[in-house]
């Protein structure tokens, strides 16, 4: 099993390379961040279409929405913070820093819960009618919601080895502290310099209309290497694309260059196209 393949060894399925993100004109979308976008509004849909078949206003959940969506983000934020404050407590600023993951669905709920009532007493409703109506899409909400913990690699139980058992590479295990990562690697290769640079900052698809084929080591050099804690890609583009080493035969991660990540027995290889990452043969 190579590092980003998740199975489901007892009803043979096993699915390669499985992404945590795709990249949009060089913007990278998470699928966890995408998956509950989705939640939310299927989540409201399901709500309107019960308040009016029950004679309630449909726009009023949708003004509901607006206020809800938004303090139940606060609230996610503010619970994870406080309680990994050990995070947070030197540097302040990385509370702001929402792209880099940290929010807990406990404190989006009790926000959620907390703006209802409140929005209800301003708006003279029925507390316990809006409640038993907005339940129905928190409750689709979580079930759609957890495909984005799918994706994550995150919120899985002990081990189990019954029909619906799922299994991951350790390496995939988001939380390092609890599931230590030993021997992870990461190996940058960036193309060797020849005086005109036509196969640099140029895409796969580009490399093989114009007849230079599939990337070879030939062609590369090792320009970094050193070890991770965890099988992220979206992480190493933060962390690279804007540094690699003091060494001036390197240059930040960009596109054409090639990341390998490897745990010791299993090696992958990605090249850095304009979508994102592309795995390949190297």
């Amino acid at each position: 099993m190579n590092i980003g393949d998740i199975a489901f060894p007892n009803l043979g399925i096993y699915l390669k390379n499985v992404p945590r993100s795709f990249s949009i004109f060089g913007f990278r979308i998470a699928f966890y961040g995408l998956i509950i976008g989705v939640g939310v509004i299927l989540s409201l849909l399901l709500v309107c279409h019960i308040a009016k078949k029950t004679g309630q206003d449909p726009d009023d959940y949708w003004d509901f929405a607006i206020y809800a969506v938004l303090c139940s983000l606060l609230g996610a934020r503010i619970y994870y913070v406080i309680f990994s404050w050990d995070e947070y407590k030197d540097n302040l600023l990385e509370i702001f820093k929402v792209r880099n993951g940290g929010l807990a669905i406990y404190g989006g709920v009790i926000a959620g819960f907390i703006t209802l009532f409140v929005w209800c007493h301003f708006k003279k409703k029925k507390a316990l009618l809006v409640g038993d109506t907005a339940i129905n899409g928190l409750i689709l909400g979580q079930a759609i919601g957890r495909w984005g913990n799918f994706m994550n690699r995150e919120v899985f139980g002990d081990y189990y080895n019954g029909l619906f058992s799922m299994q991951i590479p350790i390496a995939d295990v988001r939380d390092g502290p609890d599931v230590p990562i030993k021997n992870l690697r990461i190996r940058i290769y960036q193309l060797i310099p020849t005086g005109h640079l036509p196969k640099q900052f140029v895409s796969l698809y580009e490399r093989r209309e114009k007849g230079f084929g599939e990337p070879t080591r030939e062609e590369y050099k090792l320009t970094y290497e050193g070890q991770i804690e965890k099988f992220d890609l979206e992480d190493i583009w933060d962390r690279f694309s804007r540094f690699i080493s003091r060494d001036e035969r390197a240059h930040a991660l960009a596109i054409s260059d090639i990341v390998e990540l490897t745990d010791g027995v299993n090696s992958r290889c990605f090249y850095i196209d304009t979508y994102g990452f592309a795995e390949i043969s190297f």
